[in-house]
């Protein structure tokens, strides 16, 4: 069964309104490859510290996306 198509745009209008800082501890995981999700993170600036975004590769090795 194919997945039924989901329109974003309401969505991403709406995010403005709805969003809230998060804080998070030093080298806490924020979320993980294939985890189911509750909430959508959006990352329009990071105001201390930094945010590294990896990815199992294809040899199981941890791919740098983003830092």
């Amino acid at each position: 069964m194919l997945p039924t198509a989901f329109d974003l745009v309401p969505l991403l209008t709406c995010l403005g309104r709805n969003r809230k800082p998060a804080f998070f501890r030093k080298k806490q995981t924020i979320f993980s490859y294939r985890e189911r999700s509750d909430s959508i993170f959006y990352v329009g600036y990071v105001d201390k510290g930094t945010v590294k975004i990896t990815i199992p590769s294809v040899k199981g090795n941890m791919a740098l996306l983003a830092a």
